[in-house]
């Protein structure tokens, strides 16, 4: 663990990135789950599909949209299929600055 400890940090956005199937939901779980509990925070999970979240631990909050994880304070948040999500022009750019911004504002 000491390895994901150097690169997952409490107030810190990660992103995880490659090909389809490969694994990234599953590393993204695993590091929810890690981080959450080594920081004491609550794991909120944006974006998984309504016929999927009976797969996940009572533990783990669900919420529906981004604004909806800003407003959970002391939180490690997964943003899953993120790109399935993000707006176009302005809006997209306005929505970055809203998750970056999530560590510094609500822990």
């Amino acid at each position: 663990m000491a390895a994901w400890d150097d690169i997952i940090r409490e107030s810190t956005v990660n992103i995880i990135v490659g090909k389809k199937g490969m694994g990234k939901s599953a590393l993204a779980y695993f590091l929810l789950e890690m981080a959450s509990a080594k920081n004491n925070l609550k794991p909120v999970v944006v974006g998984i599909p309504p016929g999927k979240r009976y797969l996940l631990p009572e533990s783990i909050t669900v919420v529906d949209t981004i604004d909806e994880a800003i407003m959970v304070e002391k939180a490690c948040i997964l943003i899953d299929e993120g790109t399935l999500m993000l707006p176009a022009g302005k809006e997209l750019e306005k929505l970055l600055m809203s998750v970056l911004s999530l560590s510094r504002q609500r822990h």
